[in-house]
């Protein structure tokens, strides 16, 4: 079993009330188990402490994303603490989630953190769960993005409109250097583009087809 599928076992059932008290967790109000060790802790916060709860709540906001998807209850209170969440690196999975639809996801890719180095959404099979128009949507959210570096997108079978959408996207983004697209369907025109793409850039990428 992969890290991904051990991921979302470990996450299935932990209880969703908790994740949403994790929305307004201030870590200063925190409590430790000797007053000294919390006196350290907030003494190596200083100066940090609004960075920290941004990205502890961002944490528990995309672990608690999918189960809210789930219930059909809006996930707008964990979109808008992904979005301010200053996150470096984010895995999502969404595989057998059945309540993600095609509008939902676009607006996930649009609230994420401008912050974000790194992307996993490997095995989530989105080709299946919302289609071909999966690719267009990912391909905007590359050519939008100034921090992101690696992006994960391995075992999501999306079909060759990915392949062309994210070659057009590497004409425009120069910071990524690494993407693996492995188990997309990708036909020989597809890998044929996004190769030629690759090559053109000055600093060719790590390019897994």
């Amino acid at each position: 079993m992969c890290s991904s599928d051990l991921k979302i076992l470990r996450e299935k059932h932990f209880p969703l009330e908790l994740l949403e008290q994790g929305f307004d967790v201030t870590l200063q109000h925190a409590q430790a188990s000797e007053a000294a060790d919390k006196e350290m802790i907030l003494e190596a916060m200083k100066g940090k402490e609004d960075e920290l709860n941004d990205m502890l709540r961002g944490r528990f906001a995309a672990v608690a994303l999918r189960p809210l998807l789930e219930q059909g209850k809006s996930v707008e209170a964990c979109l808008k603490l992904l979005e301010t969440s200053r996150l470096l690196e984010l895995t999502m999975n969404f595989k057998d989630c059945s309540t993600l639809t095609p509008s939902t996801f676009n607006e996930i890719l649009t609230r994420l953190p401008h912050t974000l180095r790194s992307l996993n959404l490997a095995r989530s099979d989105l080709g299946s769960q919302i289609g071909p128009q999966v690719g267009k949507a990912i391909a905007e959210y590359v050519h939008g993005s100034t921090a992101l570096t690696s992006l994960d997108l391995a075992r999501n079978y999306v079909g060759p409109d990915l392949g062309i959408a994210m070659a057009e996207a590497l004409k425009v983004n120069t910071g990524l250097t690494m993407i693996d697209l492995k188990f997309n369907r990708l036909d020989k025109a597809a890998k044929a583009v996004l190769t030629d793409a690759n090559d053109r850039r000055a600093a060719p990428l790590d390019l897994k087809l």
